[in-house]
């Protein structure tokens, strides 16, 4: 996430793939601690983690749908 924010900074990308980028790195970086939590936690706290990463993983998709770019 640092390099592209450092590749906006520069000048050289564009601040929408900038952000599109560190947006995705952050919900796939999700979905690797969810698949961490199922197979080191619980049922029940990878059920709860799945609930709430799910909600943000979705608000994540939604703004990367609707966002102008």
């Amino acid at each position: 996430m640092l390099s592209s924010a450092r590749l906006v900074e520069s000048g050289r990308t564009d601040p929408s793939t900038g952000w599109h980028a560190i947006l995705i790195a952050a919900m796939s970086n999700l979905v690797f601690k969810f698949g961490t939590v199922s197979l080191l936690g619980r049922r029940l706290l990878t059920l709860r983690i799945g609930a709430v990463f799910g909600l943000i993983l979705i608000c994540g998709g939604v703004v990367l749908w609707f966002w102008p770019a």
